[in-house]
């Protein structure tokens, strides 16, 4: 089961994924609002389920509002990409929010993974993909025996994210899309923004076919 929230001014898709045996994971927890955050404790409540890892596909704040609801409620584990934070040498406060915008503060993670690192969760593997373009760490999550790929801001329906941030890059971008549309045909594409569509389709759009 893949349910999708569409959360706060940005329009922001947040997925709860069960992975079987009650155990799930939430990608993206977009959630700002106490309205937000109440809708998307209740479902995991009724539908009575562990969530093991919130996984984030990048840290922009309009992806992450939800992480601490997630980890104080129900002891779920934050991952992304340590190539997401900000350099160290970095103390300028102007500037700093020129890396992570609309927020002072970054957020916690528990778990930094590197390409090719899998998560079991419940009856299925997670597979991480470094989709970088975007932001410097962004991160794909492929499983394949849901047929699903959720690879955040990489991608919008039939185009290409956004590159407006100073570390975005539009090569490191074409090359974790041509990434992306070498998963098989079927595999469905679950974006950060706007609704899902497939590989086959997005190969289409794009032209690359």
């Amino acid at each position: 089961m893949i349910h999708r929230f569409v959360f706060n001014p940005f329009l922001e898709n947040t997925y709860v994924v069960d992975m079987g045996n009650k155990e799930a994971v939430v990608i993206d927890p977009g959630c700002q609002t106490r309205r937000e955050k109440q809708e998307l404790e209740n479902f995991l409540r009724e539908n009575q389920l562990n969530v093991r890892y919130c996984l984030n596909t990048h840290l922009h704040v309009d992806h992450i509002y939800g992480n601490e609801l997630l980890k104080e409620n129900f002891g779920a584990l934050s991952v992304a990409s340590i190539k997401d934070q900000i350099p160290r040498e970095i103390t300028e406060k102007p500037i700093r929010r020129r890396y992570w915008p609309f927020a002072d503060t970054e957020p916690k993670v528990d778990v930094y993974v590197n390409d090719g690192e899998q998560l079991k969760v419940g009856n299925h593997e997670i597979l991480i993909l470094e989709t970088p373009g975007h932001s410097p760490g962004s991160l794909s999550f492929y499983i394949p025996a849901l047929e699903a790929v959720f690879v955040g801001d990489l991608l919008e329906k039939s185009s290409r994210g956004t590159l407006q941030y100073i570390y975005s890059s539009a090569e490191q971008m074409e090359q974790s899309i041509k990434k992306i549309l070498e998963l098989p045909l079927k595999t469905a594409i679950y974006y950060g923004h706007g609704d899902f569509s497939s590989i086959k389709a997005e190969r289409s759009g794009l032209g690359t076919d």
